[in-house]
């Protein structure tokens, strides 16, 4: 099958710089900070100023294929008392972990209690 006729029926996709696989979110920590973050160079470390708030769980993805949420499971202790927040994936900043290429640390810009006090995500059935 040409390049060509793979990509008409629906197949053939290369991966462009920029694109992400949904395993570099899903499992990470996910930090907060009040301050701009730097993207552009990579980090060895978490900063000190970002305060982990949670996991991503899992990734919200719309009809047309477009990634809506990312999910992230807060508070509570150990399994209880957590609940899901859906946060949009346009206010995630990625940034590469410079110990590790296929690695990121990635950060949201408001603070724990921003977070704490979002609604619960809730699936609707429908």
């Amino acid at each position: 099958m040409t390049d060509t006729a793979a990509t008409a029926a629906g197949f053939g996709y290369t991966g462009m710089a920029g694109d992400m696989s949904a395993e570099t979110f899903i499992g990470k920590r996910l930090y907060v900070s009040e301050a701009d973050v730097d993207t552009t160079a990579p980090m060895n470390e978490v900063d000190a100023d970002w305060d982990d708030v949670g996991e991503i769980s899992d990734l919200v993805i719309g009809a047309d294929g477009q990634v809506k949420a990312v999910l992230v499971d807060i508070g509570g202790f150990l399994g209880m008392g957590e609940k899901s927040v859906a946060v949009a994936k346009d206010q995630l900043d990625v940034i590469r972990d410079g110990d590790s290429e296929n690695d990121y640390f990635i950060v949201f810009k408001a603070d724990r209690a921003a977070l704490e006090n979002a609604p619960a995500f809730e699936w609707v059935n429908g």
